[in-house]
């Protein structure tokens, strides 16, 4: 179903304001897509917004700085309260994939501590990719991932160039040995895709998962990691490790 794109006014005196002329589209340059129409303000839009600045200025200028402070901090806190929402809209209006923002939203550091606000179901990762979902859409902004090839292709494709899938193994095994569990499961996870009948790729496949559940903060990492390390250890023919993690 089609939706419509919201036009914006501008904010004059205290008050949002339709422009007297035409608008133009707001892209997200990542995809092209229309995220708003912003107003092509006029010179009279332009000589009401300064008629109105003046008209405020005696009354702010006479202001003591506690005053002022006072305004800025309500300011401020209003920023912090629709922060999640403008920086939704700040990372589209910049084009930025999900990848990029994935890794820069962090929560605060005085609330990241406290221990009603820990990662018990959810993530943050994971609440930021459900938000991009929900008002960008699935496409992550990388061009081959529109149409992409089949992950098996994928997989011995990279098999191929890496030397075949005993590199991938023996990279994947490297990787876990260093502590990079992401990188580690992605590498595994192509030698398993690539070799679906290699028990030494489902046996290193099995390690790294149950290493990756060990350590999640969420319940859903550790049941998802856990259920892969499970499967892993059924298709390499050896008993699952015990589970570590504390619940």
């Amino acid at each position: 179903m089609a939706s419509t794109t919201e036009t914006l006014s501008n904010f004059i005196d205290g008050e949002r304001v339709a422009c007297s002329g035409e608008t133009e589209a707001v892209l997200n340059p990542a995809t092209g897509e229309e995220l708003a129409r912003a107003p092509i303000s006029s010179a009279e839009d332009v000589d009401r917004a300064v008629r109105a600045a003046r008209s405020a200025f005696d009354g702010w200028s006479n202001t003591t700085p506690a005053q002022r402070a006072h305004a800025l901090l309500a300011l401020a806190d209003l920023v912090e309260e629709h922060g999640e929402e403008i920086a939704r809209l700040e990372a589209l209006n910049a084009g930025k994939p999900i990848e990029e923002i994935v890794r820069s939203v962090q929560p605060p550091a005085k609330l990241i501590e406290k221990p009603y606000l820990q990662a018990v179901y959810d993530e943050p990762e994971f609440i930021v990719r459900n938000i991009w979902r929900l008002e960008a859409g699935w496409y992550d902004g990388v061009p081959s991932h529109l149409k992409p090839a089949a992950l098996a292709d994928q997989a011995r494709e990279i098999a191929e160039l890496a030397g075949g899938v005993d590199k991938l193994i023996e990279r994947a095994n490297s990787k876990f040995a260093r502590g990079d569990l992401a990188l580690a499961s992605h590498l595994i996870d192509w030698a398993v895709t690539a070799a679906p009948e290699d028990r030494t790729a489902h046996a290193a496949r099995m390690k790294i998962y149950a290493a990756r559940a060990a350590e999640s903060r969420s319940t859903m990492s550790h049941g998802i990691f856990r259920a892969a390390a499970v499967e892993a250890a059924e298709k390499a023919g050896v008993a699952a490790p015990d589970d570590e993690r504390k619940m």
